[in-house]
């Protein structure tokens, strides 16, 4: 019982790091699925489509219209450590703006980076366990 307890007391923390890597990398992808709809729906829709991102809610606007809606990254227990911000798609899809997009999701010491750029491409960047 003793060898099992100190064999369970090395491998919990191992798993917890791994465990808030995959939550944050889970967040990370549900952004990067958000900008996706967002762009797509500009282009089949030719109008202006908005991603509105809360630690809370993943959100894709075209005008005032819902067109989709996902839990944000507080589902996963990981922090949106960046402003909650909107990008938003001309309907040529290119991304509108001065610059580019970064949002920063973490959980534990697992940090991923997302970066929208302003042709709309998506870039996830995992760093910690």
């Amino acid at each position: 019982m003793a060898l099992l307890g100190i064999l369970l007391g090395l491998a919990l923390p191992r798993m917890a790091g791994s465990l808030d890597g995959i939550h944050a990398s889970q967040a990370a992808e549900r952004i990067a699925l958000a900008h996706g709809r967002a762009r797509a729906a500009a282009l089949n829709e030719q109008r202006v489509a908005r991603v509105v991102l809360t630690t809370d809610s993943l959100v894709v606007l075209v005008g005032d219209s819902l067109r989709w809606r996902l839990p944000g990254p507080a589902m996963d227990g990981a922090a949106l450590m960046s402003e909650p911000g909107e990008t938003s798609y001309a309907p040529n899809g290119l991304a509108m703006g001065a610059a580019n997009a970064r949002y920063v999701v973490t959980r534990g010491l697992a940090r991923v980076e997302i970066f929208v750029s302003r042709l709309g491409r998506v870039r996830i960047v995992r760093s910690g366990p």
